[in-house]
């Protein structure tokens, strides 16, 4: 009944709405066959589980390998690939199998447990793409499950498979759960930069240059056979570890007036304090990018209660997103090169939450080979272009506790 394009056209499509209407709306609108119109949720649902999820990742693996050899994406200085990581907790339909597949938690305050997943992404800051994914079993007591720590060595183990390292200088961002011996050891060594924040009382070394008023960016010899240090679960993984480890640390003053700190092993010459600080501000750009998973692809709005199927939605939701922000950003371009010839009172960008919604039910015509792609791309970025949002920059409002409203009337949904 659905054939095997039908099957993948309609997952990348993002089935957010009842699987009966999005099933029928679907057959209809793409002009099937009259023995294919008839096909029930049943009969779709009966398709994609001989689908395999790992076919889902397959196809975004290929699409960043892709965009990466022969495109023109931004760098920062012309020089870093700049990749932030971070992760999150997905929860999923509390169903036996995902139960045993992903774990469950109950933090003592819910009357009842919840299934979770544990997420994980390398995502790229500046052209806004997620290159690295995963969904494992969740670590609450960590005697079951994969660590945020853990499903990022996955994707480094992974990455080189998608990116030429030795052709692009990756610089990797990552927060207070990431600085560690071992990776101040171990990524240099495969060929990557970083940037991690870091607690005040980090190390005694840190500490020591913390408390120097008059001292901003110093390289720190972090001494590895210091006391007990060498057999800390960090440095112990180190192998053939050597006497001490070189690292910068630089401090950020906050608008707030609070202090952030920053360990790297770039040196100064090559970036100084206040492009470290642009850098590391970079970093947000990957929490947004949870924000819209969660709010605006809705990531978490599974269409089935399987551990194939879950996996495929999230794939497939992951793929949606990047070939729309793909859009967006040649529409972000042009709107630009329109501006630069405009005195308008304010900067104006895209809506990507209305990019996304404009994207659905437009990507199967792509897919199925219904228009050429120059012709499908070039009359999606135009529409996407009439989708501008003024930018205010410095806007700060106090945060007000409102009452709680099932549907929030400034993130309404767009699929």
């Amino acid at each position: 009944m659905f054939s095997f394009p039908t099957i993948i056209a309609m997952k990348i499509n993002i089935i957010s709405k009842s699987l009966s209407v999005e099933v029928s709306k679907f057959l209809s609108k793409f002009h099937f066959s009259r023995k294919e119109k008839d096909g029930s949720k049943q009969a779709f649902s009966k398709a994609r589980a001989k689908i395999k999820w790992e076919g889902f990742e397959y196809l975004n693996d290929m699409f960043i390998k892709q965009y990466y050899s022969d495109q023109e994406y931004k760098k920062y200085k012309g020089v870093y690939l700049v990749l932030g990581t971070d992760g999150t907790t997905y929860q999923l339909p509390y169903e036996e199998e995902l139960v045993e597949r992903f774990n469950e938690c109950n933090n003592g305050q819910a009357k009842q447990s919840r299934c979770l997943a544990q997420g994980v992404k390398i995502y790229d800051v500046l052209n806004k793409l997620t290159l690295l994914s995963s969904m494992d079993a969740y670590s609450a007591t960590q005697s079951k499950g994969v660590s945020e720590q853990g499903g990022f060595e996955n994707h480094l183990c992974k990455l080189p498979q998608l990116v030429d390292c030795e052709k692009h200088n990756i610089l990797i961002l990552g927060d207070k759960y990431y600085p560690g011996f071992y990776y101040f050891h171990e990524l240099p060594r495969l060929g990557y930069s970083y940037i991690f924040r870091c607690k005040a009382d980090f190390c005694k070394e840190v500490e020591q240059f913390t408390q120097q008023d008059e001292v901003d960016d110093q390289l720190l010899s972090i001494d590895l056979k210091r006391g007990s240090r060498k057999y800390s679960s960090s440095a112990a993984r180190i192998e053939n570890m050597p006497d001490t480890l070189l690292v910068r640390c630089v401090k950020i003053r906050l608008p707030n007036g609070e202090m952030e700190y920053l360990l790297t092993n770039i040196k100064e010459e090559e970036l100084d304090l206040s492009e470290m600080q642009e850098l590391y501000g970079c970093r947000w750009g990957e929490e947004t990018s949870f924000d819209t998973d969660k709010n605006k692809i809705e990531i978490e709005n599974f269409s089935s209660k399987t551990v194939n199927g879950v996996l495929q939605d999230f794939h497939a939701r992951t793929l949606s997103c990047n070939l729309t922000q793909i859009l967006v950003r040649q529409a972000q371009e042009e709107l630009d090169a329109e501006q630069a010839q405009k005195q308008n009172i304010h900067h104006y960008q895209i809506n990507l939450a209305v990019a996304i919604g404009l994207v659905k039910d437009e990507l199967p015509k792509l897919l199925l080979g219904y228009e050429s792609a120059e012709i499908w791309y070039n009359r999606m970025v135009k529409k996407i272009l009439r989708r501008r949002e003024p930018i205010r920059p410095g806007r700060n409002f106090p945060r007000e506790k409102k009452h709680n409203i099932k549907y929030h009337l400034n993130k309404r949904r767009v699929t």
